[in-house]
C-alpha cells in the first residue's frame, strides 16, 4: 500500500508542486552523488546519409524524446517519471522508455544492467497502484519536508572521486568499469569458474562426500517443516513415477510390513506380549 498522500486526493493539480519542482528536489536530495540526468534525450540517433554535417545530426538527435530523470546506480539504471497525479498514462510512457534505454548511444557503458522504473507522485488516480504492481513499477510518494531533512550526511560518497554530472560517454564509461560486475561469459568469470573446477576434481571421494553432505545439511537446516515436506512430497512423486508396476507393489509391500510391524512392536510393548508380522504377511 502506498504511503498516504499529504494532498487530498482528487484536488486541483494547481496546488501541487510542478514536475520540474519535483525533479530537481528529488535528484539533489537523494541521488546528488550518482550519475544523473534531468530530460534526458533517450532512443537510437536518427539514420542520416553520410554526408550530413555535425549540426545537422546535433539537431536530429535532439528530437528524441525525453524521459523526466535517468539515474545510473551500481549495477542499475533508475528511470523515474514525476507526476503530480498518477494516470494510466505515466505508466504507458515509462515502459515505453524502458525500451529505448536499450537502444540510446550515450547509454552504451551500463545498457546491459537492469533498469527499474520508478513513478514519483503526489496523488494517484484509481486503478493506478494495481496496474502498476502488476507492470513491475515501483510507486513513490513525493514528500516534500520528509524529502528535504532526511539527507545523512555520511551516506552516499562515492569512493572513486566520479561524479558525473552529466551522462557523458567518458565519464559513464569509467564509472561501468567501476562498478560493473562480471558477466556470464566474461574472463574473470571463466577463470573463476576454472579454478573452482580443478580444486573440486583435486578432492579425494571422502572429501567430496563430505563436501556434499555439509552442504546438503545446511541447507536442509534452513528449510522450515513446510519447505521439507514440501521437498520430501517432490522427492516421493518423482521416485514413485519413475518406477513400474512391480517395483511398485514391492515398495507398497514394505511399508504395508513396516506398519504393521510398528503396530504390534506399540501393542507388545503396552502388553509385555507381541510379536512383528513376517515379510510376506499382507
Amino acid at each position: 500500500m502506498p504511503k498516504p498522500s499529504p494532498y487530498p486526493h482528487g484536488a486541483d493539480p494547481s496546488i501541487y508542486p510542478t514536475v520540474d519542482v519535483m525533479r530537481e528536489a528529488y535528484l539533489k536530495g537523494f541521488y546528488r552523488t550518482h550519475p544523473h540526468e534531468g530530460l534526458m534525450r533517450i532512443g537510437p540517433l536518427p539514420t542520416l546519409p553520410p554526408d550530413a554535417g555535425e549540426i545537422a545530426r546535433a539537431i536530429y538527435a535532439e528530437c528524441r524524446p525525453r524521459c523526466h530523470a535517468l539515474i545510473v546506480m551500481p549495477r542499475k539504471i533508475l528511470l523515474v517519471r514525476f507526476a503530480r497525479r498518477a494516470r494510466m498514462e505515466d505508466l504507458a510512457r515509462l515502459e515505453y522508455e524502458r525500451t529505448l534505454i536499450s537502444q540510446t548511444p550515450e547509454l552504451a557503458a551500463v545498457r546491459h544492467w537492469r533498469v527499474e522504473m520508478r513513478l514519483v507522485y503526489c496523488d494517484l488516480a484509481d486503478g493506478v497502484e494495481e496496474q502498476a504492481r502488476d507492470r513491475g513499477i515501483r510507486l513513490a510518494l513525493y514528500r516534500p519536508r520528509w524529502l528535504y531533512t532526511h539527507r545523512p550526511r555520511n551516506v552516499n560518497r562515492p569512493e572513486h572521486g566520479i561524479v558525473a554530472r552529466k551522462l557523458t560517454p567518458e565519464r559513464l564509461a569509467q564509472y561501468a568499469a567501476y562498478h560493473d560486475p562480471p558477466r556470464p561469459g566474461s574472463a574473470d568469470a571463466l577463470n573463476r569458474a576454472l579454478t573452482l573446477s580443478a580444486r573440486l576434481r583435486s578432492l579425494t571421494p571422502e572429501q567430496r562426500s563430505a563436501r556434499n553432505s555439509k552442504a546438503a545439511r545446511t541447507r536442509w537446516a534452513r528449510m522450515s517443516a513446510e519447505e521439507r515436506r514440501a521437498v520430501n512430497r517432490a522427492r516421493g512423486e518423482r521416485l514413485w513415477g519413475a518406477m513400474n508396476g512391480e517395483q511398485r507393489a514391492e515398495l507398497a509391500r514394505r511399508l504395508n510390513h513396516a506398519r504393521w510391524s510398528k503396530a504390534y512392536a506399540r501393542r507388545g510393548a503396552d502388553s509385555g506380549a507381541g510379536h512383528a508380522p513376517t515379510a510376506n504377511a499382507r
